[in-house]
């Protein structure tokens, strides 16, 4: 099949948990499939750009900035009614170039990871899959929830209240969903009773971890 893979982030080198799950997903879709990888780039990372291209085709835009600073830029968003995410995610060079690889045969499925990615317009002949890292929602609330300070309580409850919207919108536009845990897909399931929810568990590689045939210690 023709699969596309959008993620927020270049998922090389294998450093850290998001890459881990996108990149070991992306190698096995790409020792079965053509993959074409979209992502937006920091600018610094060409020779991880070039390990993937070994597995699939890359396209890279460069990632949107914020030009009032970080701090600036949650404020602003207080009083919009979108996320803080999709400010942060959404760019309309990326919009270009997701409308130029589906102006063309229909990709066999859209593959997107993360609902922070879900902020841009899909070639509707295309399935789309919605691989979830977290219910990121839950995370806001927590964060809310531990926070001192009463202008990033504010916020942080807000961030919640939007992004729950917009993660929820996205749940059901999809035509699948993959959840890291059981809990999270029965929760989604519950949710949206017709949704295709399955739980794809981060895993161990057994073979590089085996157990020391010493266990003495």
């Amino acid at each position: 099949m023709r699969v596309l893979l959008l993620s927020p982030w270049l998922p090389y080198p294998v450093t850290w948990g998001f890459a881990k799950r996108v990149y070991h997903i992306l190698e096995e879709l790409a020792a079965r499939h053509e993959v074409t990888l979209v992502t937006y780039t920091d600018g610094d990372d060409q020779a991880a750009q070039e390990v993937l291209r070994r597995l699939c085709t890359v396209h890279v835009v460069p990632r949107p900035a914020l030009p009032a600073g970080k701090r600036l830029a949650q404020l602003a968003s207080t009083l919009s009614p979108r996320s803080f995410q999709h400010r942060l995610m959404y760019s309309d060079a990326m919009q270009r170039q997701l409308d130029v690889l589906t102006s063309g045969a229909a990709f066999d499925v859209l593959h997107v990871s993360t609902s922070q990615m879900a902020c841009f317009r899909f070639d509707p002949r295309s399935p789309l899959v919605l691989d979830e890292h977290n219910i990121e929602y839950e995370l806001y609330y927590r964060v809310f929830q531990a926070e001192g300070s009463v202008p990033r309580r504010l916020f942080n409850w807000l961030e919640y209240r939007k992004f729950r919207r917009e993660e929820i919108a996205a749940w059901r536009a999809a035509d699948g969903i993959a959840m890291t845990s059981r809990r999270e897909a029965a929760f989604v399931q519950q949710m949206l009773p017709g949704a295709c929810v399955v739980s794809v568990p981060n895993a161990v590689d057994t073979d590089y971890f085996a157990p020391a045939a010493d266990d003495s210690a």
